[in-house]
């Protein structure tokens, strides 16, 4: 419901009612949640491709999502793993809509770089390893503006820890220079969650190389940012 009214209408209840009482869309009251049936879905966006609107609401859609995934982002270490996953699953055409129109359409480049950004690390808390690797990798190219350092300093650390568990050895050049660079960019920008994270992450790949000497100074690092922040 809450998505129908920031991307469609702020009379979206009653319009949802409508359908649902002409048994066009099925309600999900516990949920907070409804669904168009098949072929009204078709229907409608059938008459959404003829309307010179449908760009700005598949803007509107983007940056709602964008809000959504970080919303859900910063509430991960404070919600069970199993109600995350229940939202996340819930939401994953709508990312999925989400991603694909940013990489579609240039002026949306920077809310698809929060909502990848964002879905990405909740992608590696669920395990979803290789799907976040792929929506990611595809995003990496298009974050190399200057503005956008902050945000792919973190996009390319979560994008080496989700390849480090979907390829590992067949992605381990791309993983190694994707921690490299999230940590000088998190230097650069002064972001020290940012440095801190991609360094612990960073020690599993010295460890697993038997670099003791790098992997003690990763970790040292990184417990010495996080016990600042």
């Amino acid at each position: 419901l809450s998505a129908a009214e920031a991307v469609c209408t702020r009379d979206a209840l009653p319009l949802l009612s409508q359908l649902v009482n002409k048994s066009l869309a099925v309600a999900e009251p516990e949920h907070g949640r409804y669904h168009l049936l098949e072929t009204m879905r078709e229907f409608a966006l059938e008459k959404l491709a003829s309307e010179e609107e449908e760009t700005s609401l598949h803007a509107r859609h983007l940056a709602f999502f964008a809000d959504w995934a970080e919303g859900l982002e910063s509430k991960l270490d404070s919600m069970s793993l199993n109600e995350s996953q229940r939202l996340a699953d819930a939401e994953r055409n709508n990312l999925h809509a989400a991603l694909n129109f940013a990489l579609e359409h240039k002026s949306s480049r920077a809310e698809g770089l929060r909502l990848v950004t964002a879905a990405s690390w909740i992608w590696f808390r669920h395990s979803h390893f290789s799907e976040g690797t792929e929506w990611a990798e595809r995003f990496l190219p298009l974050s190399t503006e200057k503005k956008f350092k902050s945000l792919r300093a973190r996009l390319l650390y979560r994008t080496a820890a989700l390849a480090e568990f979907a390829y590992w050895r067949e992605k381990y050049a791309e993983i190694k220079e994707w921690f490299e660079e999230s940590e000088s960019l998190a230097r650069e920008v002064g972001d020290q969650q940012t440095l801190a994270y991609a360094l612990y992450l960073h020690t599993e790949i010295y460890l697993d190389n038997r670099d003791w000497e790098n992997a003690s100074r990763a970790a040292a690092e990184s417990v010495h940012l996080s016990r600042e922040l």
